[in-house]
């Protein structure tokens, strides 16, 4: 019995000591190694994110001579053991970083090349005075003893390696004379009138012939061409009931106002809509108006990711309302996963909003790089 005792205590012990130390051992930074197939560095990619290009971290530490590491639980990159504050992307457990790998750069020292292009006008300058002979020989001495390459100073780096664009399809609002398809503007007439049309004119017409003459309407419209005292004011419209002068006029009625017949002035569910553009497609799969002296709105919604490359700029969502003024959803009751959406990736969510009063929603928009607008209707 003892012996059983002490096996399990033993065994306890080992089984602690190694969880323990495999979580020791993947919180610690793992260094980052280029893949190199016979001696050769493999073929890498590279990655595009904020219109910037991304190399791997290996590779930038291999032409470089530095030793880079990183730690997957606090995202946080080491180069030769000391932390950095370099950015850094991963993708598919590949670090990458807005490094190029070599330095394409020729001319380290342009001040001494500029010297040495000027050195006929220095002797020049030193033959005309005597006593200054050899100072030239004296600021080019140093220059001629020999000395190793800059490390920097490389050729050109191969681009032929692909680019998993990580950034989204941008489109902007472009003016109507620049949109696709728009069509170009009108020339102006060639003979143009030889006055402008006075009050009461319609303005200007063009005949079978090509000119341009002024239109004036007929019938009793613009201006009164005769003003008078008497009968009091003179009526334009022979249909319309005569104004009785000599005694009140009438009481005007009060219009009846119409009942309040507008979307969102009751509690309800809403009915499942969707929109979509060149990249994303967002989905209202449910919704529930909840009216109040705060007013509360529940969507559950999806966004699909329609583009064939992965994004990770996903946007946020907010809340147009009929007034014009846009609501942010509470952070406190609303779930919507973020990260990167694989290409036909999708994400689903629950979002909650909450309106003062007077405020009617109108739209759910994706705000970002890429807008979309999906609108919000009662059943």
């Amino acid at each position: 019995m003892r012996r059983c005792k002490s096996l399990k205590k033993i065994c306890g012990t080992l089984i602690v000591g190694m969880i323990f130390g495999c979580t020791a051992a993947w919180a610690r930074p793992v260094e980052i190694f280029p893949v190199v197939v016979k001696g050769k560095l493999a073929p890498y990619s590279r990655v595009k994110k904020h219109n910037r290009i991304w190399y791997p971290a290996g590779v930038v530490g291999l032409h470089r001579g530095v030793t880079f590491s990183y730690d997957y639980a606090t995202g946080k990159l080491y180069a030769d053991g000391v932390e950095t504050y370099i950015q850094s992307v991963v993708v598919d457990d590949v670090v990458y970083l807005n490094m190029t790998p070599e330095v394409s750069q020729q001319e380290m020292r342009p001040g001494m090349s500029q010297l040495h292009s000027r050195q006929a006008d220095l002797r020049a300058f030193e033959s005309a005075s005597p006593h200054m002979e050899g100072n030239t020989d004296a600021i080019f001495m140093s220059q001629n003893v020999p000395n190793h390459e800059h490390p920097w100073a490389h050729g050109a780096v191969d681009l032929a390696s692909p680019i998993i664009d990580l950034d989204p399809t941008y489109e902007a609002a472009n003016a109507p004379l620049m949109r696709p398809g728009a069509r170009p503007p009108e020339a102006p007439p060639e003979n143009l009138p030889s006055r402008l049309p006075r009050p009461g004119e319609e303005g200007l017409a063009t005949n079978e012939n090509g000119t341009i003459q002024v239109v004036v309407p007929q019938g009793p419209q613009g201006m009164p061409r005769t003003i008078t005292t008497e009968g009091g004011p003179a009526q334009a419209d022979s249909t319309a009931p005569p104004v009785d002068t000599a005694g009140l006029q009438p009481i005007p009625v009060q219009p009846t106002v119409a009942p309040d017949t507008s979307p969102f002035t009751s509690s309800g569910k809403l009915r499942a809509s969707s929109s979509h553009n060149s990249v994303f497609k967002v989905d209202i799969l449910a919704g529930d108006w909840e009216l109040g002296v705060d007013s509360i709105l529940r969507l559950k919604l999806s966004q699909t990711n329609l583009s064939k490359v992965a994004q990770s700029n996903l946007g946020s969502f907010a809340v147009r309302c009929a007034d014009g003024s846009r609501v942010e959803a509470s952070r406190t009751r609303s779930y919507l996963p973020d990260g990167t959406l694989a290409p036909g990736g999708m994400r689903e969510g629950e979002m909650v909003f909450r309106l003062a009063s007077g405020q009617k929603p109108r739209a759910l928009e994706l705000e970002g790089a890429l807008g979309l607008s999906v609108p919000l209707q009662q059943i």
